[in-house]
């Protein structure tokens, strides 16, 4: 089966989202499909006044050789259009937008395809208004959410059922390695984005009001923003970090610490559970795909910073609540393998 992803732009820096899409262009490759990532270039230095002949050819030379932190199968093909109706193979089988950008013009399509298809990771009301992300649920795609709670609003604003297929975690990357008893006694991972819906700066409140609890705290944190003044100089900073190497900080500490308001699932929280990590999170909306208070992780409110400083006192305190914890979240995180979800978005392409 030919199988294209249409995606908007093309990131040089890691993201969440897009290694989904990877993956599962890879996986597909691999089962004999002939798979396509067609990357729109129209965004690319879009702000800049420069001659659009010059834009076109600076954004072929980098959307070539990006993204450098993801390994593509061989079969994986990869290429930059500026116009979707003129360039957009016309034997592509099935068609998948991947962002409220290209859900549109994806199902404006005059391609005679089996089937056009939308990939669904968040509510994506940063990119445009909730109004016009709700219309995107209608246009007749068939639409596939990343989570319950999208698929719930999915459902309201289209009169096509969506399908869920939940993220799933690399288990040959994301595995334990260190017992939580061998790791640092006091020590926490996390995530830092300075945006507002992933609310870092609580991030970097709740750990220093660690810090002065605890003076021999061990930080570690991964991020995409290149450091800043903001971050104390006892934070272990990471910028751009592989896969590997996220697996390999999530085994060093006993704590991965998640302050999102709203996810649209939230995969580096279970990767962290996958590698032994007590996870201790908001109550945003994607984390109750896989996080049960009390049992697999510890939950606070979002925003509650002294709730979260206090769920991690707990669990430093107390090895035997450790153990629960880490054990359950290992439990958690094996029933939800990238092998089962891969297996579940090729059954959803293939039907009829």
């Amino acid at each position: 089966m030919n199988i294209a992803f249409v995606l908007y732009g093309n990131s040089a820096l890691p993201r969440g989202g897009s290694k989904i899409i990877y993956d599962y262009a890879n996986y597909l490759a691999s089962n004999n499909h002939r798979v396509t990532l067609y990357f729109y270039g129209k965004c690319f230095l879009r702000s800049r006044k420069i001659p659009s002949v010059l834009k076109k050819l600076a954004c072929r030379f980098f959307y070539n050789r990006w993204p450098d932190w993801y390994k593509f199968n061989e079969g994986v093909i990869k290429r930059t259009i500026f116009d979707y109706e003129k360039e957009i193979r016309k034997d592509e089988e099935v068609i998948i937008a991947t962002d409220v950008r290209t859900a549109k013009p994806v199902s404006e399509l005059s391609i005679n395809c089996k089937k056009k298809m939308y990939f669904i990771q968040g509510f994506e009301n940063w990119v445009l208004s909730d109004e016009e992300v709700f219309e995107t649920y209608g246009l007749g795609l068939c639409n596939i959410t990343v989570s319950n709670w999208l698929k719930n609003l999915v459902d309201m604003h289209s009169k096509i059922p969506s399908y869920c297929v939940p993220n799933g975690v690399n288990c040959d990357i994301f595995k334990k390695e260190k017992k939580i008893e061998d790791r640092d006694k006091f020590s926490i991972a996390f995530h830092y984005n300075s945006s507002k819906i992933k609310a870092g700066d609580d991030a970097l409140e709740v750990v220093k009001k660690l810090h002065d609890k605890f003076s021999d705290l061990k930080v570690y944190v991964v991020s995409i923003e290149e450091k800043t003044n903001k971050i104390p100089d006892y934070i272990n900073y990471v910028y751009k970090a592989s896969q590997e190497e996220v697996a390999r900080i999530n085994n060093c500490c006993r704590v991965f610490l998640s302050t999102s308001v709203e996810e649209g699932f939230g995969l580096p929280g279970l990767e962290a559970m996958a590698c032994g990590c007590v996870l201790v999170s908001t109550r945003n909306t994607g984390v109750f795909e896989y996080a049960l208070d009390g049992e697999n992780a510890l939950l606070s409110d979002v925003h509650d910073i002294d709730g979260l400083v206090e769920c991690i006192r707990k669990v430093f305190d107390d090895l035997d609540l450790q153990k629960k914890l880490s054990e359950n979240a290992l439990a958690t995180a094996r029933k939800k393998s990238m092998d089962e979800s891969t297996k579940k978005f090729e059954e959803i392409i293939a039907k009829e």
